[in-house]
């Protein structure tokens, strides 16, 4: 089918379809749709599969249009409106462009494993149309009838490619537009009514669902609408007052119109939830305009306030009064307040952590630390054990060792008390040890502690005395935090991480995050304790990989035909003789290229098939020609002796019983043959008689 068009076209009809015309196509052309699939298919050659079919009605990049327009006569805009790609143009700008996110977005919307239809529709225009392959409409939106996807007649279920639009069963083959009767009608319920408007609408090419906004993107225009109709048509933007939304897909959608964050996006489901919770049609979303007031206070970023430090709390901290304090713009949710803090300092000198309660604006001590080291003292000075204190007040048992270790350290305690907390000696390599538990600030003080113990054999008065030194808790509070985020600082070692994967991947190399961090001229270690770093490495690592079989598949593939063409053609082919040639064993091929099994089965089948055909027409010419020898030799003609002519002597055993079967038959053509032959003869002499007569 190469550089031709039909000389039949189809003209698309209204909601129609592109498979459906291509089926149409072919059916008028008397040619196979896969046919047509194959010439203007562009994609993997592993995809060519009929199962996979429905991919033409949303794929529009396994598709060359050119191609399919010379061949049908139809327009580039009139094919694209034949497919999901008018769904996708109203999301994004450019749908080729966000291919991936495109194809996500509709695969998850539409019916693949079956072909639905309304069997009116069908009967009257003989077409397919778009909008029934959507997974929630399931009644006709002309004669509100349950969508189908059997034939009538046999009940088989349609696939996604019908030949010649009829039944796929052998023994039915009925066309799907012979209908005699359809009762299945009942009228559409309000819900039904208003997703099937909108799924018309989506798919009308002609139909806009939003306009650019301040020189902004398509989706970040329909995000800005989405907000605004969640909100109630504010004129400015709060996102408290924002309904339907969670907070976490409030303040991603904010993020990405501000161009600061592209994690979440817009999507099918989302508008449908907005347009649910507002009451509202998509005609009246599609006409809403947004006012400029809105939009500036919505791109607005505000300068948050933070307050300056007052001074230390504790009784005990040496510079109460002028302590430079230590600033962490991290947030602080404390268990028992139920608040959060947005920001807070840290004394440098005592360690406590305080901020501003966002409530009252009031400077405190937002761990309550200080009254719980005051009560623990007491207790303590009391004579009472660290489990006698852990249960007295119903803390664990390593946080009260952890405050005893600080009481200690910073000689909070009696002389005779503090005895029982104090280690015997201080490394001078303190800070040097801590950095080898690999943990941080936040983590679990029974956690490090276990660590300690398992590297150092400390014993937990010793670590909590340890843990409390100034030069320990320095380095804890300035030691970078593993965070699932990173942190601004750390976001331009990410990008430089990211530009050096993608150079390596073009260069064809193998990644690991060790040539990661030699090419970037930095230690395996760094990059170690960024989790980011590392995911980008193994999900490009997934990645290389993935084309690495696609592109071995390939090469087998061609191996395998390779095999076939230059094996004897009379000769059938093994499974294990295509292993040996291959060089790779059936668990390995089994394990990463399943569909290759059932490639290379067919193709044998296919030869094996086209082998036996031959030997069956070589043993058959050898038959008849027996036959013949022996009526020339007046031989009595039976199975026995056409066998023996033949070479074999035991005919009736069970190994020649398909032999036996074929000579049997042949005798039979033969003998009835020979009396045609005779009653043509026959009558032959006695029309010469008659004349002879009549003479």
């Amino acid at each position: 089918m190469k550089n031709q068009s039909f000389a039949l076209r189809p003209i698309p009809k209204f909601g129609e379809s592109i498979s459906s015309v291509m089926l149409r196509a072919a059916t008028l052309n008397g040619c196979d749709a896969m046919e047509i699939w194959r010439y203007v298919y562009i994609g993997r050659e592993h995809m060519l599969r009929t199962h996979l079919f429905y991919r033409l009605d949303y794929d529009f990049r396994m598709v060359c249009f050119d191609k399919l327009k010379e061949l049908l006569g139809i327009s580039l805009d009139s094919l694209r409106s034949l497919s999901f790609f008018t769904v996708c143009s109203k999301f994004l700008d450019s749908p080729f462009q966000d291919y991936d996110r495109a194809s996500t977005m509709i695969q998850s919307a539409i019916e693949k494993g079956k072909r639905k239809y309304c069997p009116l529709c069908f009967k009257n225009e003989k077409v397919f149309k778009l909008i029934w392959q959507v997974k929630s409409i399931n009644s006709c939106e002309v004669h509100g009838c349950n969508l189908i996807s059997h034939c009538l007649c046999c009940q088989s279920p349609i696939e996604y490619k019908s030949d010649n639009m009829c039944c796929m069963n052998s023994n039915c083959s009925s066309y799907l537009w012979d209908v005699f009767e359809y009762g299945d009608i009942s009228d559409l319920s309000l819900d039904e009514s208003e997703n099937l408007a909108r799924w018309l609408f989506l798919i009308n090419p002609d139909q806009e669902l939003t306009r650019n906004y301040n020189g902004m993107t398509m989706e970040k225009s329909l995000a800005l609408k989405i907000l605004y109709v969640a909100q109630n048509q504010e004129n400015k933007y709060m996102r408290k007052n924002v309904l339907g939304i969670g907070q976490t897909i409030t303040k991603s959608l904010v993020s990405f119109i501000r161009g600061t964050s592209e994690n979440k996006k817009v999507n099918i489901q989302l508008l449908f939830d907005v347009l649910d919770l507002s009451s509202m049609t998509i005609e009246e979303f599609a006409n809403i305009k947004i006012p400029n007031s809105y939009i500036q206070s919505i791109l607005e970023i505000k300068k948050r306030r933070v307050e300056l430090p007052q001074y230390c709390l504790s009784e005990w901290c040496e510079n109460s009064e002028s302590s430079t304090f230590i600033f962490k713009d991290e947030r602080v949710e404390p268990r028992n307040s139920k608040i959060r803090y947005p920001y807070y300092y840290i004394c440098p000198n005592c360690f406590l952590r305080y901020s501003y309660h966002p409530a009252s604006k009031r400077w405190t001590e937002i761990d309550n630390r200080i009254e719980l080291l005051v009560t623990v003292r007491k207790f303590a000075e009391e004579g009472m054990t660290r489990l006698e204190i852990a249960r007295e007040l119903k803390i664990d048992f390593f946080k009260t060792s952890e405050l005893l270790g600080y009481l200690a350290y910073n000689q909070l305690l009696t002389e005779p008390i503090a005895r029982r907390f104090i280690a015997n000696s201080v490394p001078c390599n303190l800070v040097m040890l801590f950095k080898m538990l690999d943990c941080d600030y936040r983590s679990y003080h029974g956690s490090k502690y276990k660590l300690a113990k398992e590297l150092f054999m400390w014993d937990l008065k010793t670590f909590s005395y340890y843990y409390a030194h100034t030069i320990v808790q320095s380095f804890f509070v300035n030691k970078v935090p593993k965070l699932k985020k990173p942190l601004k600082k750390n976001r331009n070692i990410q990008n430089e991480a990211e530009e050096c994967v993608s150079k390596l991947i073009d260069d064809n190399i193998k990644l690991s995050l060790s040539k990661v961090a030699v090419a970037l001229k930095r230690s395996e270690g760094t990059f170690k304790t960024y989790h980011e770093i590392k995911g980008i490495v193994r999900t490009a690592k997934e990645k290389q990989l993935t084309e690495k079989l696609i592109s071995e598949e390939k090469e087998l593939r061609k191996k395998i035909q390779d095999f076939i063409e230059i094996h004897d053609a009379n000769k059938r082919i093994l499974m294990s003789e295509v292993y040996v040639y291959l060089d790779r064993k059936r668990d390995y091929i089994l394990k990463n290229y399943p569909e290759l099994i059932s490639y290379m089965k067919s193709s044998i089948k296919h030869f094996n098939n086209k082998v036996n055909k031959r030997i069956v027409n070589e043993k058959v010419t050898l038959i008849k020609s027996a036959i013949s020898d022996i009526e020339v030799n007046q031989t009595k003609l039976s199975v026995a002796t056409v066998a023996k002519y033949l070479g074999i002597k035991y005919i009736h055993s069970n190994g020649y019983k398909h032999i036996k079967k074929m000579i049997v038959q042949e005798i039979d053509n033969f003998i009835l043959l020979s009396n045609k032959a005779e009653a043509v003869s026959g009558e032959i002499s006695d029309d010469k008689c008659l004349n002879i007569v009549e003479k």
